[in-house]
C-alpha cells in the first residue's frame, strides 16, 4: 500500500473509533447509543475490508502494472466459471 492509502485508511480508522467511544461513553445505557456504537463498529470493519479487497499485491520487482487485485480476479473466475456452465 502507498503512504496515501496507509494515512487515510488509519485517520479513517482512528476517527471511527473514537467517535464510537464518545458515544458510548456519554451513555452506554441507552438503546440508541449502542446502535449507533454498532454501526460505528460496522463501518470499521467495512473499512478494514474494502482497503484489503482492492489491495494490489506486489510480486517483487517485475510487477506488473495492470496487476488486477485479487478480489476482482476471484469474482471474474467465479462469474466465467458459473456462466460456462449455464451455457
Amino acid at each position: 500500500m502507498k503512504v496515501a492509502e496507509i494515512h487515510t485508511l488509519d485517520r479513517g480508522l482512528r476517527e471511527t473509533w473514537a467517535l464510537v467511544l464518545f458515544i458510548l461513553a456519554q451513555g452506554a445505557k441507552s438503546m440508541l447509543h449502542r446502535v449507533y456504537a454498532l454501526w460505528g463498529c460496522s463501518i470499521v470493519v467495512w473499512n478494514i475490508g474494502t482497503a484489503f479487497m482492492f489491495k494490489r499485491q506486489e510480486s517483487g520487482a517485475s510487477a506488473d502494472v495492470g496487476a488486477v487485485p485479487p478480489f476482482w480476479r476471484r469474482l471474474f473466475y467465479r462469474f466465467h466459471s458459473f456462466t460456462s456452465a449455464c451455457s
